[in-house]
């Protein structure tokens, strides 16, 4: 079973190519990666989705928090949420912001579903095809927050 291991390296070279890669946990991060790929061969496979989801989501929320600290952006929590609306509100000259309809796409489409699966007893990604489009999804986010720099 595979969440998408050629994404998942391909997240990992845009975080390797930014101002992440100098911050004290950019490893960390990049281990959060490599767990998603050992993750998928976990047994049974509610388990195996639930581990990538959760290291996938790590390693976003390391990336974000990192992205904010890096950029000189205020934040005032310790959240995706936070991150996410650290970037659309921020006042650093030549820094870009997000537009709320990304921030809500990327709340909407990574942090729910993260919240979901952490507080919500019994609760797992329903498929493989459901962990590909989450981790899409983070895909798309890293992009797009690596480019407003």
């Amino acid at each position: 079973m595979s969440f998408g291991v050629n994404r998942v390296d391909t997240i990992r070279a845009l975080i390797a190519g930014s101002v992440i890669s100098n911050s004290q946990t950019y490893q960390k991060i990049a281990s959060e990666w490599d767990e998603v790929k050992t993750a998928s061969s976990t047994k049974p496979k509610p388990r195996a989705r639930l581990l990538c989801v959760i290291h996938a989501t790590r390693a976003l929320d390391g990336t974000l928090k990192n992205f904010v600290k890096e950029s000189g952006i205020q934040c005032s929590g310790h959240s995706m949420g936070a991150y996410l609306h650290a970037l659309m509100n921020h006042n650093v000259q030549n820094l870009n912001q997000l537009t709320t309809s990304q921030r809500t796409s990327f709340q909407n489409n990574i942090v729910s579903h993260r919240n979901r699966y952490m507080h919500e007893p019994g609760e797992f990604p329903a498929s493989d095809h459901e962990v590909r489009t989450i981790i899409s999804n983070i895909h798309t986010c890293v992009t797009v927050v690596l480019a407003l720099r």
